[in-house]
C-alpha cells in the first residue's frame, strides 16, 4: 500500500508512483485479514495490525486529498 501511494520506489521500476485505487484494494485485503483473523491473533498482533491499518487509511485520506488539489 505504501508503495501504491508513491512512498518508496518500486522495486521493480525504481519509480515512486502513486497509484490510489491499488493502495485501496491493498489496505481493504488488510481489512478483510483482519476481520478474518479476530480472536486469532495475540493482543500485540492485533495491535500491531490495527495501527497500521490506521495510519494506512489515514495516509490513504491525505494522498487523495493532495491527489484532487494537484491534479496531474
Amino acid at each position: 500500500a505504501l508503495l501504491n501511494m508513491g512512498c518508496g520506489p518500486h522495486p521493480e521500476t525504481g519509480r515512486c508512483d502513486c497509484d490510489l485505487q491499488s493502495a485501496k484494494y491493498t489496505i481493504d485485503i488488510l481489512e478483510i485479514l483482519q476481520e478474518k483473523t479476530r480472536g486469532n491473533l495475540s493482543g500485540e498482533e492485533e495491535r500491531i495490525l490495527d495501527r497500521i491499518l490506521t495510519e494506512l487509511r489515514l495516509m490513504w485520506v491525505q494522498k487523495s486529498r493532495q491527489a484532487k488539489e494537484n491534479p496531474q
